[in-house]
Formats: structure tokens, C-alpha cells, sequence
């Protein structure tokens, strides 16, 4: 009897690519059939803190902290987050795909079939990262372009890669932010970036058949220049 696969779904965005390689950042938010509660939850959030459906850079700052902080006090929420940060590396679609890829196995318990909503990805790019996922093992239903202001997953993983940047930036409120963070779910998130070393052994190692793949699909051994995708919540 075949076994039944879970719906899964990322809504993954990016930011850096202005920096040319100097920082790049991925954020990724899993959800399976909690996803309408979690969607009600963070359109509260959204009006409580009056950060509303603008974009992360579009947010004033008083609004910035005051989201990031309702997301923190909730850690049935915070435990879907995920990100994945580069420094001297400019493949940014394959660093997404991969990024995207950890997510999903990170936050795995049995059989899935995901869902991709990709901030901004063309046509033309949407088979190139079905494509990639699967070539790392993920069952892949639909990857889908969005833009990070339709719907409250894509604002938050928009909010996401913004917030980590501008903590991981200097920002000394954000900072304090992520790292409120590590000391209530226990993950080291902010100063785990390291550059990027050609052959240099993972952090953390993935699972066999996840480094085998990324090994084919990238043709480098190890993660290229990243920190285990830290997740916020268990």
C-alpha cells in the first residue's frame, strides 16, 4: 500500500543580492494543515503591530519591532521559520533551492508533497527550481511565482530576511531580536556566518542522501558557505 504523503508548503524569499555576495539571505516558512489558523494569527499580528501588508523596507521602524517581537511571543508560529545565510557566493537560485530544500527536510516527520510559493521568480525560472528540489529529493507538487505582498506567509517571509538582515547588519534593536531568539528556542542563529571555504567540511552534516545530491547538483563537496538552516522553535 502506497503511503500517504503530507501537503506541505514554503513560502520562501530572499534578500542580499544587492550586496554582490558580500550577505545573502534566505527565508523560508513551512506549514502543513495548521495553515489557515497560522494565516488568521498572522493577519492579527499584522493589525496589531501596524505593519499591515506593507513590505519589510516600506515598514516604519516602530512598526518593524513591534512585528517581529508578536511573532517571538508565539512559538507554535515561530517554529515554522527558517533561514539560511551566504557570504562570497552569488549563485542566488541555487542557493535558494537549496535553502528551500533544508527547510523542508528540516521541518520533515514522514512522507510530503510540497508546494513552493517563490518571492519573485519568473516563468522561465519556475522549472529550473522544481527541477533543482528534486534533484536534492523533495516530492515536489507546484512551484509558484509571487509577489512578497500577496498573502501573509509571503509578507512574513518577506519580513523574515529582512529582519535577520538588518540584525546581522548592525541593527542594534533587530540584534537584540535575534538573539531574544536563540535564548528562547535555543538555536545559535546570529553569529554562525561563516565565508565561504571550497572543500571545507559542513557544520552540521546533512543526511546522506541529502549531501549526495547537493554534492551532484552543485558539483562542490560540503554546504557552500552557509550555517545549518536555524529554525526558530523546535
Amino acid at each position: 500500500m502506497a503511503t500517504a504523503k503530507h501537503k506541505r508548503y514554503a513560502y520562501v524569499d530572499e534578500s542580499g543580492q544587492d550586496t554582490k555576495g558580500e550577505l545573502f539571505l534566505v527565508a523560508v516558512v513551512v506549514t502543513e494543515s495548521e495553515r489557515d489558523a497560522l494565516r488568521r494569527r498572522l493577519g492579527e499580528i499584522e493589525r496589531e503591530s501596524g505593519k499591515c501588508e506593507r513590505k519589510w523596507t516600506k515598514t516604519p521602524r516602530d512598526e518593524r519591532s513591534r512585528y517581529p517581537e508578536r511573532i517571538i511571543s508565539l512559538p507554535d508560529l515561530a517554529r515554522h521559520l527558517y533561514f539560511s545565510s551566504y557570504r562570497g557566493a552569488q549563485t542566488y537560485v541555487d542557493l535558494t533551492i537549496l535553502s528551500t530544500a533544508k527547510a523542508l527536510n528540516a521541518a520533515a516527520h514522514g512522507v510530503f508533497e510540497a508546494t513552493i510559493f517563490v518571492d519573485g521568480l519568473g516563468r522561465k525560472e519556475r522549472h529550473r527550481f522544481a527541477a533543482g528540489l528534486r534533484k536534492l529529493r523533495i516530492t515536489v507538487r507546484k512551484v509558484r511565482g509571487v509577489r512578497d505582498e500577496s498573502d501573509e506567509f509571503t509578507r512574513l517571509a518577506d519580513a523574515i530576511a529582512g529582519f535577520v538582515r538588518d540584525a546581522l547588519g548592525g541593527d542594534e534593536t533587530m540584534r537584540g531580536l535575534l538573539e531574544l531568539l536563540q535564548i528562547q528556542f535555543g538555536r545559535v542563529a546570529a553569529r554562525a556566518i561563516v565565508r565561504r571555504t571550497p572543500g571545507a567540511p559542513p557544520i552540521v552534516a546533512p543526511g546522506p542522501r541529502l549531501r549526495e545530491n547537493c554534492h551532484r547538483h552543485f558539483g562542490q563537496t560540503g554546504w557552500p558557505g552557509m550555517i545549518p538552516c536555524p529554525h526558530f522553535g523546535h
